[in-house]
C-alpha cells in the first residue's frame, strides 16, 4: 500500500491508535507531582505489548528461521517477565520502607560490601563508563579465604 492518505485514515480509526495515544503520553512528568518514589506512572507503557504481540505473530508466519525466532522470543518474554518483576518488587519495597526489614531491597548504604563491589562492576560493565559510580572508591578483589 503506498497511498499514505489513506493508509493514515485508516489506522486513526483502528482500536489500536487510542492505545498508541495514551502510551505516548509523556507521564514522566508525573514524577515532579508524585516524586520518583511512584513508579507506576509510567504503566502506560505497557498498553504497548498488544504491538510487540503482533510484530512476534506477523514475524514468526513471515521468517525463514521460525525455530531461531521463537527462541528468540522466549527470551525477550523471559527478560520482560523478571523485568516487571523486579520493578514490582521495587515498587512494594518502596511502599513499605526501603531498608525496613528483610523482606524489602536495601538502601545503597546498607549493602554489604561485595555487592557493593559487583553493582559497581555491573554498572561499569554494561554502560561503558558512562554511568557515574559511587563515591566510595573500591578495588574488585576475590573475598578472603575463610578458616
Amino acid at each position: 500500500m503506498r497511498d499514505v492518505d489513506k493508509l493514515r485514515r485508516n489506522y486513526v480509526y483502528t482500536w489500536q491508535f487510542p492505545l498508541d495515544v495514551v502510551s505516548l503520553l509523556p507521564t514522566d512528568l508525573l514524577y515532579l507531582h508524585f516524586g520518583v518514589d511512584f513508579a507506576f506512572v509510567r504503566i502506560n507503557r505497557v498498553l504497548r505489548v498488544g504491538r510487540m504481540l503482533e510484530f512476534f505473530d506477523r514475524t514468526d508466519s513471515r521468517t525463514n528461521y521460525p525455530h531461531i525466532f521463537r527462541v528468540l522470543q522466549l527470551v525477550i518474554y523471559m527478560i520482560v517477565s523478571i523485568h516487571w518483576n523486579a520493578c514490582l518488587y521495587y515498587q512494594i519495597s518502596v511502599w513499605i520502607g526501603l531498608g525496613t526489614d528483610k523482606w524489602v531491597c536495601l538502601l545503597y548504604s546498607k549493602l554489604p560490601p561485595r555487592l557493593k563491589k559487583t553493582r559497581t562492576a555491573t554498572i561499569s560493565g554494561v554502560t561503558s563508563n558512562s554511568a557515574p559510580l559511587p563515591a566510595e572508591n573500591t578495588v574488585w578483589a576475590p573475598a578472603p579465604a575463610t578458616q
